[in-house]
């Protein structure tokens, strides 16, 4: 909703010299002070919060300066994503040019499933483990902590999940989301946790500088997609910045693959990078995307990067058939004037991506989903959420349904026996009808700001970037304009695109609608057009011109 606030509008287009439509989208998106405007604009990586201000930093950081110093090998314990393996590659060469001794175990999707399990920390004791460093996870590994301990390891845990149970008792526990946390900043990626003790542990150092680390932190906290606000705006700010000249061999290989020869924005990490990223942990073990981050050699970068490229191109492949798989099951058996959570289960789905159908089903329905794979009476689940429905609190409210369960407010993981199913989807519908109201159903589109069609041009295209990045939370702005005229007919064009020109004064603009063949009816009786839409820069044939990416359209 626009808030009218031309006093403000102007101070904030004066103060920072910004666009009285910049400024109004500052006042929109609640930055309706100058100093949180500045905050938000200048991203200065100088006012991160000290890394001390963490849970158990001070303790944490002490044990691990004295595993460095004694020679004991430290393990670092991660996650197959890009954020934890992210993560693993930013906390393990930073050890390594302090002279540690230490290693990293990622578990196996497939055979292991995410957090610690016994098993592998068994094997971390064998090869003379001292201490544990989890990253991305552990926050919910209680028993499996005081195993380790057991065996004789000293355990830190750095995570950035919502605890779900109890919290494990170690050397530190390092999450800004803990009861009793005072680090002001709650929404830190596993690798930006991970950074903040990289922090604390070369903090004396006058020889490390963590900082060309940030293009890691980049690619895990763009990849998580957790809110760029606040510190994860900055960090990835720097760490885009970073990534386009990045020293890392397999990053710069990674961008080779995505066809990215630009400046390099968060939609690229989104699309290009973390996709192949995850390519391998997806169907089974993140081996071959740890390497790549680590290794220094040309040819087994270029060797492992084709290899997650054609791992991508295999689970898009399987993706394909999940989804249609999943609506087809959805075509008979769910009920959409009955049920508000989509749960559907398969014995023939692949756990490592039902994460990602999930969340295509939920874009599309507007429903939270959660997918199961089950595999011999157990079922992997995977669930993604809608604005309004906490997910992790909804399973909490299930939790006599389920084996383990963990993760965020939209999205989380869970394991189930397959007999609970049903009873597990009667009562997380059960909740779902107590918190939520029909209109949150109904999709909506956030306008950042209505615009004049006159200034609509390459100029505020060009202001528009002083928003950047965007993101989960800091999404690409949305205005809106009234009274285009139709100036001619709509085509279909691709996989179901709706391309049309309109017309305001004396400027013609051309728009797309992706995904939006069905409103190509709409254009039969009306001789103008409302549109909601984000201006962009079209490339075609070398060519750049100024297109309207339309979100949504109402006839006049």
């Amino acid at each position: 909703m626009a808030l009218n606030k031309p006093d403000l509008q102007k101070k904030l287009s004066a103060q920072f010299k910004v666009s009285p439509i910049i400024a109004q989208i500052l006042i929109n998106r609640g930055l309706d002070n100058v100093q949180d405007a500045k905050a938000y604009l200048e991203k200065d990586i100088d006012s991160l919060y000290d890394p001390f201000l963490l849970p158990d930093m001070k303790e944490s950081a002490k044990r691990v300066l004295s595993a460095v110093k004694e020679k004991e090998l430290i393990t670092i314990y991660g996650d197959y994503d890009a954020d934890g393996i992210c993560a693993t590659a930013l906390l393990f060469l930073t050890l390594q040019e302090m002279g540690a001794k230490c290693g990293y175990y990622l578990p196996h999707r497939i055979d292991e499933g995410y957090g610690l399990n016994k098993e592998a920390i068994e094997k971390c004791r064998d090869i003379g483990t001292k201490l544990l460093i989890t990253v991305d996870c552990g926050i919910s590994g209680k028993d499996e902590i005081n195993y380790a301990k057991s065996l004789g390891m000293d355990v830190i845990v750095t995570d950035h999940h919502l605890p779900t149970s109890d919290i494990p008792e170690c050397v530190g526990v390092i999450n800004p989301k803990i009861n009793g946390s005072k680090y002001p900043y709650k929404e830190l990626a596993g690798v930006g946790v991970a950074y903040k003790l990289a922090e604390a542990i070369t903090k004396t150092s006058k020889k490390i500088n963590v900082k060309k680390h940030l293009d890691l932190v980049a690619v895990g906290t763009v990849a998580d997609i957790v809110p760029l606000t606040g510190e994860n705006r900055i960090l990835v700010h720097h760490g885009l910045k970073t990534l386009d000249s990045t020293q890392k061999i397999g990053l710069t290989k990674l961008k080779e693959k995505g066809g990215i020869k630009i400046a390099v924005e968060a939609i690229h990490i989104a699309f290009r990078i973390a996709p192949r990223l995850n390519a391998a942990g997806r169907l089974a073990t993140a081996e071959s995307a740890i390497k790549l981050l680590l290794t220094k050699d040309n040819a087994e970068a270029t060797q492992l990067c084709n290899e997650l490229d054609a791992n991508n191109r295999e689970r898009q492949k399987i993706e394909e058939e999940v989804l249609d798989s999943a609506i087809a099951q959805m075509d008979l058996n769910f009920d959409f004037n009955d049920d508000r959570v989509i749960v559907l289960h398969n014995k023939e789905w692949p756990a490592g991506v039902i994460g990602i159908v999930a969340g295509r089903i939920t874009s599309r329905y507007n429903r939270p989903c959660i997918m199961i794979s089950v595999n011999e009476g157990l079922g992997k689940g995977s669930g993604r959420s809608i604005r309004n429905f906490h997910l992790l609190n909804a399973l909490q409210s299930c939790d006599k349904h389920l084996r383990k369960f963990g993760g965020h407010a939209h999205a989380a993981g869970l394991s189930i026996e397959e007999l609970l199913i049903d009873p597990f989807r009667k009562k997380i519908n059960e909740h779902a009808h107590i918190v939520l109201k029909d209109e949150d159903l109904i999709p909506t589109i956030d306008i950042d700001a209505e615009i004049d069609p006159q200034n609509i041009d390459f100029d505020l295209i060009e202001q528009l970037k002083v928003l950047e990045p965007f993101g989960h939370h800091n999404q690409r702005p949305c205005l809106a304009a009234k009274n285009f005229q139709i100036y001619r007919e709509p085509v279909i064009v691709g996989d179901g695109h709706l391309k049309f020109w309109v017309k305001s004064g004396m400027r013609v603009f051309e728009a797309i609608g992706f995904e939006m063949a069905q409103y190509q009816s709409l254009f039969d009786d009306v001789v103008s057009v409302d549109l909601a839409f984000r201006p962009q820069i079209n490339i075609w044939q070398n060519k750049q011109t100024l297109q309207l990416n339309v979100m949504d359209i109402k006839a006049r």
